[in-house]
């Protein structure tokens, strides 16, 4: 131990790491969902890397399943109507939904936003020619 002076003995020297584990010191920068972290070895190496951790005292908010599904059915009924010029209002809705369908799949909602984006790329494009076909069937 310490002598009165303050020096340290001969027989109280610290321990030398154990070169099987890696100390590493992190320094964490981002939100509550996904940091960054600077990795620094003992050797004097660096690296980067995202590592995601789950911040317990707030938990992700609720995917936006309402206004997804929403934005879709006025996006179909606008590209369904027979009323000319409708797409004009139903591409921005469908565009809408599938930017809340990545929200959501973000968000934890994987059903829908799977099924958002699948419908609302696919299944708009067969609304809206139905719609045309029955425009044009009009005249």
């Amino acid at each position: 131990m310490d002598d009165a002076a303050g020096t340290m003995g001969k027989d109280s020297l610290p321990a030398a790491p154990d070169d099987s584990v890696q100390q590493v010191e992190t320094e964490r920068i981002g939100g509550p969902q996904f940091s960054y972290e600077q990795f620094s070895t003992p050797g004097g190496g660096m690296s980067f890397g995202f590592s995601s951790y789950s911040d317990s005292s707030r938990p992700l908010p609720k995917p936006p399943v309402v206004a997804t599904w929403l934005c879709l059915a006025v996006a179909w009924l606008a590209l369904g109507s027979k009323i000319p010029f409708t797409v004009l209002i139903g591409l921005p809705f469908n565009i809408a939904a599938l930017f809340l369908a990545t929200v959501s799949l973000g968000r934890g909602g994987l059903f829908t936003g799977f099924s958002v984006l699948l419908l609302g790329t696919v299944g708009s494009l067969v609304v809206y020619l139905v719609g045309l076909f029955r425009f044009l069937v009009m005249f």
